[in-house]
């Protein structure tokens, strides 16, 4: 009896370690590029990141970008996660807040770059990874800054 219980509790492990696991599609994340990141002063850090319900994978290449806090002037405001067609030669640099010496709070948005360092001032907004259908993405399209 304590031998089918035992193995009963192992099969009931191994499937939710499956169940649990990570196997989303991300793109390559490095650190923000050094000159032309801007930093904005913010006066308290960003909320936990909010649960997010991800739908089915639209179509081969597409990867998931988990949604952020991004600052809107006075308040943080959450931006969804989504799926994107992931630009070639370029990654993604993740948001990143932190003080620094003077102990000012200082956060940059998660953006794309190019491998070479540099990086679009004006987003151009990604095509969303669904297939040509009418209605929007849920949250709506993700929009990242892509080099030229």
């Amino acid at each position: 009896m304590a031998r089918w219980i035992a193995l009963g509790l192992g099969c009931f492990a191994v499937a939710v370690a499956i169940a649990c696991g990570s196997s989303l599609p991300t793109p390559e994340t490095k650190a923000h590029p050094p000159t032309t990141t801007r930093y904005v002063e913010v006066p308290y850090p960003p909320p936990a990141a909010r649960a997010e319900i991800i739908p089915a994978k639209p179509r081969e290449g597409a990867v998931w970008v988990d949604g952020e806090w991004s600052w809107q002037g006075k308040q943080w405001v959450w931006e969804s996660g989504g799926w994107l067609m992931a630009p070639a030669k370029a990654y993604l640099a993740p948001w990143i807040a932190f003080r620094q010496a003077n102990g000012k709070l200082v956060f940059a948005p998660g953006r794309e770059a190019a491998i070479s360092g540099s990086c679009q001032e004006q987003p151009r907004r990604a095509q969303c990874a669904r297939q040509r259908r009418r209605e929007p993405a849920r949250g709506g399209c993700r929009v990242l800054i892509t080099p030229y």
